[in-house]
């Protein structure tokens, strides 16, 4: 059975920087799709035409006055302040009754489409959950029979939440593999045999089922950009800062299978700026890497993930010399007893502190993503998180509020014989507060991310990513679609060209006269 598709993308609002970029794991689910002799594209919302449509002329004159009187905070909450600073003003609902209205003729659109047998909507956030949840009655009202599927980050990393969402669609996809997708549209029509499928969430007859995880190794196909497969990438509308998964997980990681991937980029848009996703933790695949692209003179500026145990000193030297701009590290704590007991990560602090400041020694834009506060952190490992940062200086120290569970292989109840200290979310806030305050004190941004970083120095910002932030916010929240449009294209110029080349010019002597 071959079937016809879309796979869409929905951007929360307001838009990032990062919904301007491909999206890889569409573009990989429609390889498979097209390998099966499927015909399917990929509906990319998130571009500029999309970003004007949604902050209309009208609304931007006062939004630009508005977030002039708000905090200056990099964070989500900055548009909710925005739209409490219309409610003040009279206007409560203005811009959410203009994307609404927005939203809704998309769905008409969508519905409109003719020989659909299903869609595919990408969810990442509760943001964009809320749009599509807008979204699907309205196509279902026009088509029927059409089978609306879910698949993202949302659904992966929110398990228990699956019988909630899975509400709003036929059936939900809480894998990451491409080819489970693949299996379900093998069987579109018999609904009954869904069971035997793995990582799959919907509702039979008003019963909620959850299919088991499966064990086998995924696939890691090459993802499809060409013209008729992904249209959002040649008209303009994306920012072509492309992300490659140089170390997909469980899987053995392959320095081969990221060239090509590199070099088919390089190929279709003369791409030289990449985002490696992915690290190895048990092997020195990052150095592999590195040398690889040396030896092959890819003459290319990328930045990725590591991990501290698979990051000697040896790795580090090599880096910057194979094009590397940024790492990443995911540290979580500065507390030895939370690393070993509670995220249980192969590494010690004094590893941590030897490798953070050798990659700024050998000019590597650092980050370290930790993670405040867990059910196990208390004043002391925030004291240890806070000096282990000072000690160590990154340029930035990203914040995320973790999953609050308790760990069995936690030694917490031995060690104390209580609970876990289970807050609620003001009292989550507050303490990420606490230590975002502490890191900002200490000159540490928290909220810029190597790919960010880089971007910033294509964008001439080498130094002041802190102001190309500020900058950059101003023009997302406030609808400045021409400025947008106009960085968006000056960061694509950058990207698409052959890094360090240089025009050699006939020497002319200047003139034997006064004034030289």
């Amino acid at each position: 059975m071959t079937t016809s598709s879309i796979l869409i993308k929905i951007p929360s609002c307001p838009f990032s920087l990062d919904a301007l970029r491909p999206n890889r794991p569409l573009a990989q689910l429609a390889t498979c799709l097209k390998a099966d002799d499927h015909t399917t594209t990929i509906l990319d919302y998130g571009t500029l035409d999309m970003f004007e449509r949604l902050y209309p002329t009208h609304l931007q004159n006062q939004s630009d006055s508005l977030i002039d009187d708000i905090s200056h905070e990099i964070e989500s909450t900055s548009f909710n302040e925005l739209l409490q600073q219309w409610e003040k003003i009279g206007h409560p609902d203005t811009i959410k009754a203009h994307q609404q209205q927005i939203w809704q003729e998309c769905a008409i659109e969508i519905a409109e489409i003719k020989d659909l047998d299903f869609i595919a909507l990408q969810i990442d956030s509760y943001d964009v959950l809320s749009i599509a949840t807008m979204m699907i009655p309205i196509i279902k009202n026009i088509q029927p029979s059409l089978r609306i599927m879910g698949l993202g980050d949302l659904f992966v990393q929110n398990t228990h939440a699956l019988a909630e969402f899975a509400e709003h669609f036929d059936c939900i996809i809480w894998g990451t593999q491409p080819s489970i997708l693949l299996s379900v549209i093998n069987h579109l029509d018999q609904s009954t045999l869904w069971k035997q499928l793995p990582y799959l969430a919907f509702y039979e007859e008003g019963h909620f089922c959850l299919t088991q995880q499966d064990s086998s190794t995924p696939e890691t196909p090459l993802p499809d950009y060409s013209a008729g497969t992904y249209p959002a990438l040649y008209d303009s509308g994306k920012l072509l800062f492309f992300e490659v998964e140089d170390c997909p997980k469980h899987c053995f990681p392959s320095t081969e299978c990221t060239i090509e991937e590199i070099q088919l980029l390089q190929e279709i848009f003369n791409a030289q700026a990449f985002q490696l996703s992915g690290s190895d933790t048990q092997s020195l695949h990052a150095e592999h890497l590195a040398h690889a692209l040396i030896d092959r003179h890819i003459n290319i500026r990328y930045t990725r993930e590591c991990q501290i145990q698979s990051t000697p000193n040896s790795t580090v030297s090599l880096l910057p010399a194979s094009g590397c701009y940024g790492v990443e590290f995911q540290i979580d704590t500065g507390s030895q007893r939370l690393l070993d007991n509670y995220y249980r990560h192969p590494f010690t602090v004094t590893q941590v502190e030897k490798t953070v400041r050798a990659c700024k020694f050998s000019n590597l834009y650092t980050v370290m993503n930790l993670a405040f506060p867990s059910i196990e952190d208390d004043y002391h490992t925030l004291s240890e998180t806070i000096r282990l940062t000072d000690r160590c200086k990154p340029h930035s120290a990203p914040v995320r509020i973790p999953a609050q569970i308790h760990k069995p292989l936690s030694d917490l109840k031995q060690r104390f014989e209580i609970e876990p200290n289970y807050r609620n979310d003001d009292e989550l806030q507050a303490d990420q507060g606490e230590l975002i305050n502490a890191l900002n004190e200490n000159g540490i941004s928290t909220h810029i991310t190597p790919p960010m970083a880089l971007i910033a120095n294509l964008a001439g910002y080498r130094g002041l990513e802190d102001d190309f932030i500020h900058q950059l916010m101003h023009q997302l929240l406030t609808g400045d679609s021409l400025s947008l449009k106009t960085l968006v294209k000056q960061l694509n110029r950058s990207i698409c060209k052959t890094p360090n080349t240089v025009t050699f010019t006939p020497f002319t002597p200047l003139q034997h006269v006064v004034g030289n």
